[in-house]
């Protein structure tokens, strides 16, 4: 993600602050599991479908063909698009 660690927990530690996410032990005793809450599932989804609903905005003037071709181009990017 290009994340520095340190900046991951900082981030984990706002969504734990926040009630969305909690830490639960790992098998290895220097790591935790990450645990989505039902706040954290409720939140996800709405912002899921603010995405989504983005996406839909801004590829509206885009064909089929179009839309199936920026798919292909942004996976040889790296980046996975939803289909």
């Amino acid at each position: 993600m290009g994340i520095a660690r340190s900046g991951v927990v900082s981030i984990i530690d706002g969504f734990e602050k926040t009630g969305f996410v909690e830490r639960q032990a790992a098998d290895d005793r220097r790591s935790y599991n990450l645990h989505l809450t039902k706040s954290g599932a409720k939140e996800l989804k709405k912002y899921k479908k603010i995405v989504e609903t983005h996406d839909d905005r801004i590829a509206r003037h885009l064909t089929p063909a179009e839309k199936q071709e920026l798919r292909r181009l942004l996976r040889k990017l790296g980046v996975e698009p939803k289909d």
